[in-house]
């Protein structure tokens, strides 16, 4: 009788550890799942974030000072060899333009260029994204 004892305790032994060790690799899985999840979700705050500068011109009136102020800011960093990754486009009585880089910039506050934007002058903003949700240009188009 004390041997089956034994046995049974030895047997309610390994199925303990084996239930427990299997809770173990599911905690487990179900962690890494969450993890992944959070970490898709706080990539994804911080690119709303990083794009709420420009995300807040899409559809709105603004200024042509507005206008000249946010390409300098977006372009000022991009030489004439570089592109930048937002391209600013403009739409005046005079020209349609299209600035990657800050090779124009100082034309815009120039009266006499035709690329002047008057700073008074009222533009509509359009953000335009490309298929994976990432910002590629801003369009200002004179009212």
């Amino acid at each position: 009788m004390e041997n089956a004892l034994k046995g049974l305790l030895l047997a309610a032994g390994v199925i303990l550890t084996c239930t427990i060790v299997g809770i173990g690799f599911y905690v487990a899985r179900e962690a890494n799942a969450t993890a992944s999840v959070s970490a898709e979700k706080i990539s994804e705050v911080r690119n709303n974030i990083s794009d709420s500068s420009i995300v807040k011109y899409d559809g709105i009136q603004v200024t042509g000072s507005d206008v000249i102020n946010l390409a300098k800011k977006l372009l000022r960093k991009y030489d004439s060899s570089k592109e930048a990754p937002v391209t600013v486009s403009v739409k005046t009585a005079k020209v349609d333009q299209v600035y990657r880089n800050k090779e124009y910039l100082s034309e815009l506050t120039d009266f006499t260029k035709d690329r002047y934007i008057n700073p008074s002058g009222i533009f509509l903003g359009e953000v335009q994204w490309d298929e994976n949700d990432v910002i590629v240009s801003i369009r200002f188009v004179e009212q």
